[in-house]
Order: C-alpha cells, then structure tokens, then sequence
C-alpha cells in the first residue's frame, strides 16, 4: 500500500471535524495517519473534497465528497 499522502484519500476527524487524516483502508479507522488542523470544519471538509476528486474521477469518490461537504452544511 502506498503511504505518500498525497496518493491516498483524506477525510476529516471522527471526533474533531478540523482535523485532516490519510484514510489507510476502506474506511475511517484508528490506524488513519493525522495530517493536521484547520481554522473550521468546513474548511477541512473542503480540502479533503478537493484533495480526494484530484485522486480519482470515480463516482464513489464524488458521492463520499458531496457527503461530507452536506454534513457539515447542515451544521
């Protein structure tokens, strides 16, 4: 698996939303690398969105990405 974080999917913190972590499986998981912190939620969400649709064109990707940008508008 490769470990450069900027081959690899980003996803924002479980339980601290700024926080930006490389997600290392399928899913979220205790093992995800921290990244670091940014200023709000929304702006994390942004940059993992960003980040993830430059990886990869896949729908897939899309949908997790307009998840997580709806998540936290309705914060």
């Amino acid at each position: 698996m490769a470990t450069d974080p900027l081959s690899l999917p980003w996803r924002v913190g479980r339980h601290v939303p700024r926080h930006i972590y490389v997600q290392l499986g399928a899913g979220p998981n205790d093992e995800d690398r921290y990244i670091g912190t940014l200023e709000t939620p929304e702006l994390a969400a942004e940059a993992c969105a960003g980040h993830n649709a430059r990886l990869s064109p896949n729908p897939a990707v899309a949908l997790a990405n307009a998840a997580i940008r709806e998540a936290f508008a309705r914060e």
